[in-house]
């Protein structure tokens, strides 16, 4: 074999049960995703992606989210501080930016009006600008005094319980997870692209306490704690809408509550 194609549709479209019984009776299988290559004759990438709806938003308590506007920063200081890209820094002065899957910054603006706001277990810290992600004796660091507004990292000083038992998650080779994630940590449902993120109603604190807190699993072949995923409440999604900030929101289920 060794051909391949993109076909995106709906999942019950006739197109794709057409092209995966094709595949079926080829002898060819979902690649599982077990963090090594797909077998090109024996198995087939496929992902499944949902959509929401603002109802499906605002049903629920708690939401994960993703940004559109990026900001690209994905190496950090010895320290744990975040750096920012200067050419992308200077387009991305107000509102707030994604740096990379787990990281956000918000401007200085944003986050006098999140903390005006009243917004519970927001923690804001300081970043960095750098012309270069690369060799550190040609990166120039530049100083926020020069560059106008600065941008803060937006994370969370609240940490969730473990996920619920339903919730699959293994390590960096497809086995189970170490207590101290130290072979990796990564959430899996099927052929979801985006799993959902799970929580049993008795192991959650009250849901009044915060407003954005960070999972207690870190995420990633070598997570480290600046990789845990960030969780909003309902009323920082009620906020985001007001600011008109564009954000994609993903459901995190509460057991207990369904």
């Amino acid at each position: 074999m060794g051909g391949s194609f993109l076909l995106f549709r709906p999942e019950d479209d006739p197109e794709i049960q057409l092209a995966l019984q094709i595949l079926n009776q080829a002898g060819m299988r979902p690649w599982d995703k077990k963090n090594r290559r797909p077998e090109k004759d024996r198995e087939f990438v496929m992902y499944l992606f949902r959509e929401y709806s603002r109802v499906d938003a605002e049903e629920c308590r708690l939401l994960e989210f993703t940004l559109q506007r990026q900001c690209p920063g994905t190496f950090r200081t010895e320290e744990g501080v975040l750096k920012l890209l200067h050419r992308a820094v200077q387009s991305r002065r107000r509102g707030m930016s994604q740096a990379a899957p787990n990281w956000f910054v918000v401007s200085g603006t944003l986050r006098d009006e999140m903390i005006s706001a009243g917004l519970k277990g927001l923690k804001f810290l300081p970043t960095l600008v750098v012309n270069d992600f690369g060799k550190k004796e040609k990166t120039i660091t530049y100083d926020w005094s020069e560059l106008g507004e600065p941008l803060w990292e937006l994370t969370s000083d609240v940490v969730l319980p473990p996920v619920a038992p339903s919730v699959q998650l293994v390590n960096a080779t497809g086995g189970p997870v170490e207590s101290d994630f130290s072979t990796g940590c990564y959430q899996r449902e099927g052929l979801h692209a985006q799993p959902e993120l799970r929580y049993r109603s008795r192991d959650l604190p009250g849901l009044d306490s915060f407003d954005l807190a960070r999972t207690y699993e870190p995420f990633g072949t070598k997570p480290k704690d600046c990789d845990r995923r960030l969780v909003a409440s309902r009323r920082f999604y009620e906020f985001c809408r007001q600011q008109k900030l564009r954000i994609d929101w993903r459901p995190v289920h509460i057991e207990g509550d369904e």
